[in-house]
């Protein structure tokens, strides 16, 4: 399965501390989300990282896949930098045994940039006591991160979001060959 958001940029692209991105979860217990930050300096120009990690109630959780842009100066002054181009698509693909986080922009579809792969197998560990549901839940995330918004600023939403199933072929009784 592969589930699919654009997101809405037409009015300029994302304002300073707002993210869009997609994860993958099985409930509250586990989390997986790759962590693209895209961030620039005035010093060291642009900064990004990826970052899959599982989370448990003793461990904090990573962000999903973001991209925000960030231009800090010496001071209070920021301002927001076109990172974000328009027709940019957020992908998860959901296999057998791994997930993976890319994403890609307007109709390059066959050329994406892949973020992050994770086996579906840190994300049925539940803490002593609790248990796990089967199958993952995807979340689309668009948000201001916990900042103040600017009545002015633009709304942070999806276009549009799209699933498409495919045949796995998976065998029965997780008998898998090397």
């Amino acid at each position: 399965m592969v589930s699919s958001a654009n997101n809405a940029s037409e009015s300029g692209g994302l304002q300073p501390r707002q993210s869009v991105g997609i994860s993958a979860h099985v409930d509250d217990y586990t989390h997986v989300s790759g962590h693209r930050d895209a961030r620039l300096h005035q010093r060291d120009g642009a900064r990004v990282s990826t970052r899959t990690s599982s989370a448990t109630p003793r461990a904090p959780r990573t962000h999903p896949i973001r991209l925000f842009p960030l231009l800090l100066r010496n001071g209070n002054e920021t301002e927001t930098t076109p990172i974000i181009p328009e027709g940019l698509t957020l992908h998860i693909r959901a296999e057998p045994l791994t997930g993976r986080l890319r994403y890609f922009v307007g109709d390059d579809e066959q050329q994406p940039t892949w973020r992050a792969e994770f086996s579906w197998r840190c994300l049925t560990r539940a803490p002593s006591g609790f248990s796990v549901s089967e199958g993952a839940m995807f979340a689309l995330v668009a948000g201001d991160n916990q900042e103040h918004r600017p009545f002015d600023a633009p709304e942070v939403r999806f276009r549009r979001v799209r699933e498409a199933y495919f045949e796995e072929h998976t065998p029965d009784y997780d008998v898998w060959e090397s």
